[in-house]
């Protein structure tokens, strides 16, 4: 149920928006969010893009020691990421709530797939966000 909460709206949000032939004929604020979202930009125009800003000869090439760091510090983050929210995800799940002096016992936060809901739908705020500043190619066979 809570994955589909995401997916089954959006599934009819880009029927609709195929039925209306929104990404040719669309404008306002959200039309360049909902066209990267659910069409992705065309690789033509993030090549386009590319040339305006950076030549590729200007870019150095990283050396394997370079790589190297970037992977374990990737790496790193990644490992850091996941035990902070499984430290937090634990207090959260066995810390008692509501506890005083007239409520002793308090109660606890039994629902755990509500909070990994929750994680997953902020993760694809922040990605989305990230894919909206930084350009990316519309993945696919060339």
């Amino acid at each position: 149920m809570g994955y589909g909460s995401i997916i089954v709206p959006a599934i009819f949000l880009k029927r609709y928006l195929d039925s209306r032939n929104y990404k040719d004929s669309g404008s306002g604020f959200w039309y360049p969010y909902l066209v990267n979202f659910f069409y992705g930009k065309d690789l033509h125009d993030v090549e386009q893009g590319a040339k305006d800003t950076v030549s590729p000869a200007a870019k150095p090439q990283m050396t394997t020691l370079q790589i190297a760091i970037k992977l374990c510090f990737c790496a790193g983050g990644l490992y850091s990421s996941y035990l902070t929210w499984g430290v937090l995800q634990e207090r959260i799940i066995t810390r008692k709530y509501g506890a005083n002096e007239s409520n002793e016992g308090g109660e606890k936060f039994t629902d755990s797939q509500f909070l990994v809901f929750i994680n997953r739908f902020s993760a694809l705020i922040i990605a989305g966000c990230y894919l909206q500043m930084k350009r990316q190619p519309k993945h696919g066979f060339i």
